[in-house]
């Protein structure tokens, strides 16, 4: 086989399997972004942190473990942190820690939403054009 005609094998195996694989990420990236959508704009479907606030008492941080006792490793024990506390400043600290807790998740899934749509959008960026020049390329030779 001569020199030439093997380059031209192997430089059209690589346009076709580049054009291929970009197709690939193209439908994979269309989909991530579908899914997105249909998710948060028509199904309204919610992350796990958005459905931990519905019921705020799972909040861990929030609870009166976390709240009110420390772990002494010493005797193996719970100890109160403030046992001079009043059960009225003690409520008011919990509505604190619960509200405090709904900003910190509601800004989380919000900041998961934006990376998965920066992820999908960025493997569209790079793709689509990837497949334009090669798919061009083709064509041109494929005139010939």
């Amino acid at each position: 086989m001569e020199p030439v005609k093997k380059v031209s094998i192997i430089r059209t195996v690589y346009l076709y399997l580049v054009t291929a694989i970009s197709i690939v990420l193209v439908i994979i990236g269309a989909i991530g972004l579908l899914r997105i959508v249909l998710n948060e704009y028509v199904f309204d479907v919610k992350s796990w942190s958005e459905m931990e606030l519905e019921n705020p008492k799972n909040i861990y941080e929030c609870t009166d473990d976390s709240l009110l006792y420390t772990y002494d490793p010493a005797s193996g024990k719970s100890i109160k942190k403030y046992p001079n506390k009043s059960q009225t400043e003690i409520d008011a600290e919990k509505a604190k820690c619960l509200e405090e807790a709904k900003i910190s998740r509601l800004n989380q899934a919000k900041n998961d939403l934006k990376q998965e749509i920066v992820m999908w959008l960025s493997m569209l960026i790079i793709a689509l054009p990837l497949y334009f020049v090669h798919w061009g390329i083709i064509k041109k030779e494929n005139k010939k």
